[in-house]
């Protein structure tokens, strides 16, 4: 079994394209969306439409907090219910012979994967995303999850990606790939939310959450900060 775990912001477009790859999926998966306080355009009513049939799990962040995706993975991985987990952004589909592949992967303990990307147009990227990767529970926790002091900012994935790679070894897999939308392909694939140059960018945080972030290797503490809820 091998679940994928989406982060969710007002993606209802992006995220029923999702579901209708997911009814071409085989047997053995699970899907999970932890929609982080969407104002809009929840996730909730586009499970209900278009996916009410398919085993989807959806949480609630209960708050709006800027910039919280580290705390949503760390609710998905909270409670997901398989050991291995597949976590995605909304803007990477995984197409359904790369989520067979995925799940015939062997993966072992100490080990975490990192699939290849390629563009709706065919490119391929030839690198792995910063911050999507097949991860056991275990060894998610064995970091404490993210560190929900960064809460809040944006760019800040590498200080988690360091702590993850002292507990269990990063393992390239080129031959499985997600397809990266980009907003020319569906308007709503990624979260409007400012970015590098606005104030929630990791550059202009305080400078002791810089200095922890260059910091040794650490356990992070208290990985869920904030109200939630399961919707479905």
């Amino acid at each position: 079994m091998l679940t994928l775990a989406f982060n969710y912001y007002d993606n209802p477009t992006m995220l029923a394209v999702h579901i209708e790859a997911w009814r071409r999926y085989p047997e053995g998966f699970r899907f999970l969306i932890v929609d982080d306080g969407s104002p809009n355009g929840p996730a909730l009513p586009v499970v209900e439409k278009h996916g009410r049939d398919l085993p989807i799990a959806v949480y609630r962040v209960m708050e709006n907090i800027p910039w919280n995706w580290d705390g949503a993975r760390n609710l998905a991985m909270t409670v997901a219910k398989t050991e291995w987990v597949w976590l995605l952004d909304m803007d990477r589909l995984v197409e359904p012979e790369q989520a067979a592949k995925a799940l015939a992967l062997t993966k072992r303990p100490g080990e975490w994967y990192r699939p290849n990307q390629r563009l709706t147009d065919g490119r391929f990227l030839n690198r792995p995303h910063p911050n999507c990767y097949i991860v056991s529970r275990t060894d998610f926790w064995k970091t404490g999850g993210h560190d929900l002091d960064f809460m809040g900012f944006y760019d800040k994935d590498k200080q988690f990606r360091l702590r993850l790679e002292a507990v269990a070894t990063p393992v390239y897999v080129p031959g499985i790939y997600m397809t990266g939308y980009q907003r020319s392909d569906v308007d709503d694939c990624s979260t409007r939310m400012g970015r590098k140059g606005s104030p929630y960018h990791f550059a202009n945080a305080p400078d002791h959450l810089k200095a922890k972030a260059a910091g040794p290797f650490y356990v992070a503490e208290r990985p869920l900060r904030f109200e939630w809820e399961r919707q479905l």
